[in-house]
């Protein structure tokens, strides 16, 4: 399995592109994951303390923040809190009729049986999911899409995607029945990070195309 690419690197921050197949958590079983990797790649460093800012589905790739000094960690935080830290994420789809651009919204819940998430009728039942989306490409039955985050939920691109007939291509979970070519993984990739003024009026942007394989092939 590949290792985390490094996108960025000073004294307070890592950015990563994780592969597809990786953890973000360690886990009980002892699978391969990200919080593994930092651990490692600071062995034996005292002064830095590293956490991971965000997490991503092990089928996922894309970028995540890894904080070094607590200082960073907290601003980090409050950043998340106040929607200051801006996610898109492309995706290649089973093509639908959704219009180029557009707004989805739904309520999700999660099914601990099944392991994932649930489209449901109200805000009793679950929390409230919304995404923008807009179609960049097609290419015979597939479509790539770029998608913005307004809510940080469960499988979200990946349930709602599925709620309107757009299936992420190789996520069997949610419907897709057609292999996407991507070992360990779905057509799916955290592609920009952007901070906004979150050290005096500095703006943080990185950006990562995903690995070259599979249905990525069609688009890139």
């Amino acid at each position: 399995m590949n290792n985390p690419e490094i996108i960025y690197e000073d004294s307070s921050i890592l950015v990563i592109n994780k592969p597809c197949g990786l953890n973000s958590d360690i886990d009980k079983w002892g699978n391969p994951s990200v919080e593994e990797w930092v651990k490692n790649y600071y062995a034996g460093k005292k002064q830095v303390h590293p956490v991971l800012m965000h997490r991503l589905d092990r089928v996922t790739s894309g970028l995540l923040i890894i904080s070094k000094k607590p200082a960073m960690t907290r601003q980090l935080q409050l950043a998340f809190e106040q929607r200051k830290i801006e996610k898109k994420y492309l995706a290649v789809v089973h093509d639908c009729s959704l219009p180029t651009v557009g707004t989805l919204k739904h309520f999700l819940s999660k099914d601990p049986v099944q392991k994932k998430a649930v489209v449901v009728q109200s805000s009793a039942l679950g929390q409230e999911a919304v995404l923008k989306y807009k179609k960049l490409q097609r290419v015979e039955a597939y479509s790539l899409l770029e998608i913005q985050l307004l809510t940080g939920r469960y499988h979200q691109i990946r349930a709602q995607l599925a709620a309107v007939g757009c299936p992420v291509v190789g996520d069997t979970l949610y419907g897709s029945n057609v292999s996407c070519g991507i070992e360990m993984g779905i057509a799916l990739h955290a592609f920009t990070l952007q901070i906004k003024s979150l050290i005096s009026d500095r703006n943080y942007e990185w950006e990562a195309k995903p690995a070259l394989c599979g249905v990525w092939i069609m688009f890139f």
